[in-house]
Order: C-alpha cells, then sequence, then structure tokens
C-alpha cells in the first residue's frame, strides 16, 4: 500500500490482516498524519505494523529522543488513533463484533458440540458445531493409538478463557472504576470559627463523616 505522495514510496506498509491488500484503498490519507515530520509518519507507520516502539523508534531512524515518550505525545497518539480507524474501517473490524466475540467466550454452553443436544458425550464433527463455538476454540490436540487392530482417537479441545473474557466485558462496562463519591476530594477544616465550620455535622467535640472521625479541641 503505498503512502502519501509526500512521503518514500520505498516505505509503503503491507497492513497485516486477512483481508487481501488490493482491499484497501491506494494510499493512506495525508490526513492521517496531520502534523508530522518524515521521521514521525515512518514511526506511527512502523508501530502499526509490530506494535513495539523501540523498533519502530530505530527503523523511522530516530537518534535523538526516547521512544516511549515520542509515543506518548499528543500528535502521535492522534495519528495512531486516525490510522488504526482507517484499517478498521477498511478491514471491516468494528466495537460491536470484538464484543460480541467476547460475549461469546463469557457464555459459552459446549454442550452445543455435543451430539443430541448433550444428552451423550459424542461430540459432533467439527463442521457440524457452530460458528460462534468454533471461534471460542483455543487449541484441538488430536492423539491417535492403536488398539485391537484399531485406530482410536481422543480430541481434546481448549476454549479460550473464560474468566478473562468476563474481565475484559466488565472493564469495557467499567465495573472496576472507582465511583465519583469514592474519589471525591474533602476540605478538613481546622479553624473552628471559620464560616465553613457551621456546615459541618458537629456531635460534642467530634466531626463525623464517612470515614472520618476528628476530635476537637475544646473552644474557649
Amino acid at each position: 500500500m503505498p503512502l502519501p505522495p509526500d512521503l518514500p514510496q520505498r516505505e509503503a506498509m503491507v497492513p497485516l490482516s486477512p483481508t487481501p491488500q488490493e482491499s484497501f484503498p491506494e494510499t493512506i490519507p495525508a490526513e492521517t498524519f496531520r502534523g508530522l515530520s518524515r521521521q514521525e509518519c515512518q514511526f506511527v507507520l512502523r508501530y502499526l505494523e509490530h506494535g513495539n516502539a523501540a523498533r519502530a523508534f530505530r527503523d523511522a531512524g530516530m537518534v535523538e529522543g526516547e521512544p516511549y515518550v515520542l509515543l506518548r505525545r499528543p500528535r502521535i497518539k492522534s495519528a495512531l488513533a486516525r490510522a488504526q480507524a482507517f484499517f478498521a474501517y477498511h478491514i471491516g473490524v468494528h466495537a460491536w463484533q470484538i464484543l460480541g466475540t467476547l460475549q461469546n467466550q463469557a457464555f459459552l454452553d459446549p454442550v452445543e458440540m455435543y451430539e443430541q443436544d448433550g444428552e451423550s458425550w459424542e461430540t459432533k464433527p467439527m463442521g457440524q458445531w457452530p460458528l460462534h463455538l468454533r471461534q471460542c476454540i483455543q487449541r484441538v490436540m488430536i492423539t491417535e493409538w492403536e488398539s485391537d487392530g484399531k485406530v482410536k482417537r481422543k480430541i481434546d479441545v481448549e476454549f479460550t478463557d473464560r474468566q478473562h473474557a468476563l474481565f475484559l466485558l466488565g472493564k469495557h462496562l467499567k465495573l472496576y472504576e472507582k465511583s465519583a463519591r469514592q474519589m471525591a476530594p474533602f476540605t478538613l477544616v481546622l479553624n473552628t470559627n471559620a464560616p465553613e465550620a457551621s456546615e459541618i455535622k458537629k456531635v460534642g467535640e467530634v466531626i463525623e463523616g464517612i470515614g472520618l472521625h476528628i476530635n476537637l479541641p475544646e473552644t474557649p
């Protein structure tokens, strides 16, 4: 895939995807690299190829600065986001597909791989397994041996990590983030004669609140 005209064509990036290269537009839109120098453009492209900032830094011919500092610069992060969105659009990958796959992995019922809806322990041929079940397979191990003149076969199927899929779904739903109330700052007033002190719930010589218990000195 050629780069925009102002970049060297010999540095064209080959997309690492199952989609044939000819399905992509002829060039990456120049707008993707808005505000970047020539070397920064190369850094972005190389980083998209392999995800290694130090290697991308070297591949782009950079010698000054730090790769991970460069990666955190707003203009680099913006260019990466635009490039990723560009490739995702043309590859046909969307957020709902990723979330749907995680949902399948988290709530998969393996009974669908057995004959008679799970009434027996005899597995169906893999070609008869539904697509959403096949997409949750991590590894298939086939062991064959000969016994009594017959070839016997054992098939071990390892599925993707259900707990990890649940964790990623929970993270997407922000289930593990602290609430605003937990993170809210508070002000501690030490001068009891200040105007703010009148707004504090006071019980005798003690200020009480959520997770707060302060004994006040006697006031004249």
